[in-house]
């Protein structure tokens, strides 16, 4: 069970042991906050994020399992939410936890971070926004092609510099077996 323990709490998410989450109220209404009404939502898979990051104060993370870069994570930084996400969905992202995004294991220490940020819009605003400008200088569309540009370019100096003379047979394939190229 994951409680925020701040009386604008709304809702309680858990998840089972077969992962099946369900919310159940923890207050009578919903607060409010910035005129937004303030709760856990838990949706499952969605076809698209965008929408529900629009909606958010705050992006949670809490993976248990993760492989790879966690691209949801970097999407939410991308739409300047601050994000709390534990070590799991942290990793082969290179953010710097405290300043980019919150990393944090324990339950009752991510409530109460969430809380915190759902508390403070001036530390939500701040850490939203250096969410984004680490998404925009390690992880734009530019800069990743440029590596790849880089990448491709050493494998075909790598590759020149391995092969055989110009006129050598494993250079000229044979006709017919080169899937009629």
């Amino acid at each position: 069970t994951f409680k925020i323990p701040n009386e604008t709490t709304a809702t309680t998410a858990t998840t089972d042991e077969n992962g099946n989450a369900s919310t159940t109220p923890n207050t009578p209404g919903n607060a409010d906050i910035e005129g937004q009404t303030v709760g856990v939502e838990v949706t499952g898979a969605v076809p698209e994020a965008t929408p529900y990051f629009r909606r958010a104060a705050v992006a949670v993370a809490p993976l248990r399992v993760a492989r790879g870069i966690q691209n949801k994570v970097l999407e939410a930084m991308a739409m300047g939410l601050p994000v709390v996400a534990t070590s799991r969905a942290h990793a082969g992202i290179e953010a710097e936890p405290g300043r980019h995004l919150f990393v944090e294991d324990d339950p009752a220490a991510s409530a109460a971070l969430i809380a915190r940020l759902l508390g403070d819009a001036p530390l939500r605003r701040a850490v939203g926004a250096a969410a984004r400008r680490f998404v925009e200088a390690h992880h734009s569309w530019s800069r990743l092609l440029t590596r790849l540009d880089g990448v491709i370019a050493d494998v075909m100096r790598s590759a020149r510099a391995a092969a055989p003379g110009p006129a050598s047979p494993a250079m000229v394939p044979e006709p017919g077996l080169s899937g009629g190229c």
